[in-house]
């Protein structure tokens, strides 16, 4: 009995090792819809991470672009109101192009163009001319106003942004303020002034 009794002892601790190692085992395999749902959670992951990457990058670009534009326009500013001061004469023969005249040199040219506005000067030798492109973006033709008064005439330009991208009351793109000659001699200061006699 003590025989029948240890085998059925050993049999019985046997049996539960099995079973223990049946339900502790991990298991070896996972199953499709298992593996499809992985699938799914992680490809839509990826589309959101992707989505926002790439509406970073374009507001990056936006941002940028406006960074230059901004700069250009102030560059542009500065030109137009340094060759303004020193011009006789300021004129817009078509909308797009706005010419400056300068006493004993040629005249100066600013072209809207799609890319930009472009600035040009002919050699006096007539070879040619000296180009300047302002990256500003699209922009309406130009505005301008002769404020007459005061010893010079006040050339007022400005810039609209185009219509799809103007607010109702925003104020333009560029606005540029200058007196026509003023960093010209003036003629009648010249003329008036009485001449010194040297001492005797």
């Amino acid at each position: 009995m003590t025989l029948n009794a240890t085998i059925t002892h050993e049999e019985a601790t046997a049996t539960d090792r099995v079973g223990l190692q049946r339900v502790t085992s991990p298991r070896r395999a996972m199953l499709l819809v298992e593996v499809m749902v992985a699938v799914t959670l992680t490809s839509i992951l990826l589309g959101v991470v992707i989505s926002l990457m790439v509406a970073l990058r374009q507001w990056d670009r936006r941002v940028r672009d406006h960074s230059v534009q901004t700069e250009q326009l102030a560059q542009l500013a500065e030109t137009l109101r340094a060759d303004i001061r020193q011009a006789v004469d300021v004129s817009l023969p078509v909308k797009e192009t706005l010419i400056v005249v300068a006493p004993g040199s040629n005249p100066v040219r600013y072209e809207l163009r799609p890319e930009g506005c472009r600035r040009s000067v002919e050699d006096p030798d007539g070879t040619s001319p000296k180009m300047d492109v302002f990256a500003i973006g699209p922009v309406e033709p130009w505005k301008l106003e002769r404020v007459e008064g005061g010893r010079r005439p006040a050339i007022v330009l400005s810039l609209d942004k185009p219509h799809a991208d103007r607010s109702v009351d925003g104020p333009p793109k560029l606005l540029v303020y200058a007196s026509l000659g003023a960093d010209l001699p003036n003629p009648a200061t010249s003329e008036s002034s009485p001449a010194i006699a040297p001492n005797p």
